[in-house]
């Protein structure tokens, strides 16, 4: 059984992420605690929890039943068997990259659900909110660049540690076919920052940013 390294780490950590973010957190208490006050005033009810997770169970769940390998062997790849004979021909290949298409379509599943459910729904429900407040604002980048940059310090050395386990390359990477040519490689790698790019925006951008004026706000 392993040694729950993390527990201890993040445990050593909470003191300097107080100090480093107190002012942050501070402030959205006070954002959150105004609008709780113009709601209460108003006599109005904040939908915005209650619509934010509805559309984060059923983009999960829409990606679960339909955005895996099941719905790939059932509808796309037929799809592109018949492609392939077709207007097709010459672009696809199955028979060299059937585990690659199969992936494509597990990235596009994800960055659809992620990104471009979740954001139209909520600008259509709630036009007078900023996308722009859900994770996509450069201001104050500059002012804790230093910030990043340690995080970055103690996140590489722990990722080439981590990939020096013996079982770290039987997980990563997903696709196996990727060291196969700078093709694979490159395809997977874009997929893969793709999928996490909209996997970052869905829950640390929108999901966030949508309850940060509420009760329930982080």
């Amino acid at each position: 059984m392993k040694a729950p390294l993390p527990i201890p780490v993040f445990v050593l950590l909470a003191p300097l992420m107080w100090v480093l973010f107190r002012g942050t957190w501070r402030e959205i208490d006070t954002e959150a605690q105004r609008e709780r006050g113009h709601m209460l005033a108003s006599g109005k009810w904040d939908a915005r929890p209650a619509v934010a997770c509805v559309i984060v169970a059923v983009v999960l769940t829409l990606q679960e039943y339909y955005g895996g390998g099941r719905v790939y062997q059932s509808v796309i790849r037929p799809f592109l068997m018949e492609q392939e004979e077709g207007w097709l021909s010459g672009v696809v290949n199955l028979a060299k990259y059937d585990n690659l298409y199969s992936y494509g379509w597990w990235a596009f599943a994800r960055v659809f659900g992620y990104v471009f459910i979740p954001l139209p729904v909520w600008k259509i429900l709630f036009p007078k909110d900023s996308l722009l407040d859900m994770g996509f604002r450069v201001s104050g980048f500059i002012r804790h660049w230093w910030i990043y940059v340690a995080s970055l310090c103690v996140v590489i050395p722990a990722m080439f540690a981590v990939a020096q386990q013996p079982d770290f390359g039987t997980y990563y990477p997903f696709y196996k076919l990727a060291s196969r040519s700078w093709f694979d490689l490159l395809a997977w790698e874009a997929m893969y920052f793709a999928q996490f790019l909209a996997l970052e925006i869905f829950f640390r951008g929108w999901f966030l940013g949508a309850l940060r004026k509420t009760e329930v706000g982080p």
